[in-house]
């Protein structure tokens, strides 16, 4: 239940603009809900104060199929991270971060 609050929370972002494209403008989280690497990247983004979209792809056929779609293999390889369009599998916390700042992303 909390899990869930949580990931809603996310979601919903006070600062979100509907009319952005997520996909070159933002980050966007592919996972599942009851992934640790999911989860560890969950909360580094919040840790760090940056806006995500997180797609529990086990949840959304759309979110699925737009993640398959990332991977000549058709696999739901997650988690993925989109950074302003820049597709990221699974990252180390060093890479993710070096991407961040040269996306233009505050990374304190």
């Amino acid at each position: 239940m909390y899990l869930t609050k949580q990931i809603r929370a996310l979601k919903i972002s006070a600062n979100y603009n509907e009319s952005m494209d997520l996909k070159s403008e933002g980050i966007r989280l592919y996972g599942a809900a009851r992934c640790h690497k999911t989860q560890f990247y969950l909360d580094y983004f919040r840790q760090k104060g940056l806006e995500v979209i997180f797609l529990d792809v086990e949840q959304d056929a759309a979110a699925a199929t737009e993640l398959r779609s990332f991977y000549t293999t058709g696999k739901l390889n997650f988690p993925t991270i989109l950074v302003k369009g820049k597709k990221l599998r699974n990252p180390r916390t060093a890479e993710l971060e070096n991407w961040l700042e040269k996306k233009g992303f505050t990374v304190s």
